[in-house]
């Protein structure tokens, strides 16, 4: 019984300090993002309602943040310009992207076939 105990102790003092040093090391990721400048897409011209939202939501999101936000217009094809290139864009935080729901409803992914039958 004494042997199982300090094999138990020595198990979760293991997993302990292995779940401290995961914490640690995800706090000391997230303490350096961002590190660069993070780009907004807009999927239609500037100076239209989602353009203004947009521009609203990132100035008050950079008050908290050590990098800047750009936005980007990219109309055109009825939005399908701008969602492809958030969608080809790195899973990395620095491309964010505005969408609403006539945005995605009929766009496909990129690389995806498209059945024609």
């Amino acid at each position: 019984m004494k042997l199982q105990g300090k094999v138990l102790c020595s198990v979760l003092s293991s997993a302990l300090l292995a779940a401290t040093l995961v914490v640690s090391e995800t706090n000391s990721v997230l303490a350096e993002y961002p590190d660069r400048p993070i780009q907004a897409i807009v999927p239609w011209g500037a100076g239209g309602g989602a353009d203004g939202i947009v521009r609203k939501i990132m100035s008050i999101a950079e008050r908290d943040l050590p990098q800047s936000i750009f936005v980007e217009n990219l109309d055109g094809g009825v939005t399908s310009i701008g969602i492809n290139r958030l969608m080809k864009s790195p899973a990395d935080g620095y491309t964010l992207g505005a969408l609403t729901y006539d945005s995605i409803c009929c766009q496909t992914r990129p690389n995806e076939e498209v059945d024609q039958a």
